[in-house]
């Protein structure tokens, strides 16, 4: 299916729209400006709504385009799992002093990485199949570089303060997060290299976005 020029027009908007709310957010969150109850009301309402647009985008790529079809579609319900956890977790835990852990929301947060990986495994194998093997070496060293400086830098924290002796399965969903996001982070790394150091914009977003959403939420 090819895409009107009424429909990129509409798209445009939306980005404009999405991209407007989302700075308003992060001035917000960053100087706290308008006081807490602004900035509890955008962590409940507004932060939500920005990722049901994401979504939206992905979905909406998968449904207008043929090709790539699957990974958007991927990616789309992906980021429908984390934004259910957030209003799950608001509307049932958000007040429970005793919220059990793990709960239905961690199951759906951790939908998250499977699925985003192999999205980007799609993605290069759509975008990236004849890529020279040079190029996929240093993707690799870029990749098993970061995940080593993360896990220098955070990892042993987090595996002593959740008591890794006892691998029940609190301490292995406090595990995963970590795992996860330092996997993430590998992987949009060694995409990064696969492209000669040279991403372009759509893998730029992508990459960056989802490095973001590994530094940034945990």
């Amino acid at each position: 299916m090819e895409v009107s020029r009424k429909q990129r027009i509409a798209l445009r908007a939306c980005w404009a729209v999405a991209g407007g709310a989302m700075a308003i957010l992060a001035i917000q969150f960053v100087t706290g400006v308008g006081g807490d109850g602004v900035t509890e009301a955008f962590q409940k309402y507004l932060y939500n709504a920005l990722l049901f647009a994401g979504a939206g985008f992905c979905l909406w790529r998968a449904a207008a385009v043929r090709r790539e079809r699957l990974p958007w579609l991927i990616m789309g319900l992906a980021i429908v799992s984390w934004t259910a956890a957030d209003i799950y977790w608001t509307a049932v835990y958000a007040d429970d002093a005793s919220a059990p852990y793990p709960s239905v929301a961690d199951a759906l947060w951790l939908v998250f990485y499977p699925a985003s990986w192999v999205t980007l495994f799609l993605l290069v194998r759509s975008r990236m199949g004849n890529a020279r093997a040079s190029l996929w070496l240093d993707g690799l060293i870029g990749a098993v570089g970061v995940a080593a400086l993360a896990a220098a830098l955070g990892y042993g924290t987090v595996v002593h303060q959740g008591g890794a002796g006892d691998l029940g399965a609190e301490v292995l969903t406090n595990l995963a997060y970590p795992v996860g996001d330092l996997t993430l982070l590998g992987v949009i790394v060694a995409i990064f290299g696969l492209s000669g150091w040279r991403p372009g914009l759509a893998w730029l977003v992508l990459g960056v976005g989802l490095a973001l959403n590994a530094v940034w939420i945990r």
